[in-house]
């Protein structure tokens, strides 16, 4: 996200490469994201649980999961106290595997 800067109504990407130390079932990962982001009040303002949920049985290829793993957001309304605390974590539903990433953002 170049200078940590997104807008309203316009889809954020969060990319992560690279991952590993999933649990591996058949050539397949079984992981789960979710995101949540408050602004500088506290308020709630993105809360997903798992955006991966459709997953659960399915998984991922290990190859496409350790290649890249993408998801994205976006932000409606006109009200809004900087910065957006962003917090992701991607689990594995099949291990303690964990990754936890943050990111403070300035809508504009």
């Amino acid at each position: 996200i170049p200078g940590n800067k997104i807008k309203f109504d316009e889809n954020t990407y969060m990319i992560f490469e690279g991952l590993s130390g999933f649990m591996e079932k058949d050539g397949m990962v079984f992981p789960g994201l979710s995101i949540k982001g408050t602004d500088n009040n506290g308020k709630l303002v993105l809360d997903f649980d798992d955006l991966f949920a459709e997953n659960s049985e399915s998984g991922f290829a290990v190859a496409d999961f350790n290649s890249q793993l993408a998801s994205h957001f976006k932000l409606t309304g006109s009200e809004f106290n900087n910065p957006l605390h962003c917090e992701i974590i991607i689990w594995d539903k099949k291990s303690d595997a964990r990754v936890k990433a943050s990111a403070d953002l300035v809508l504009e």
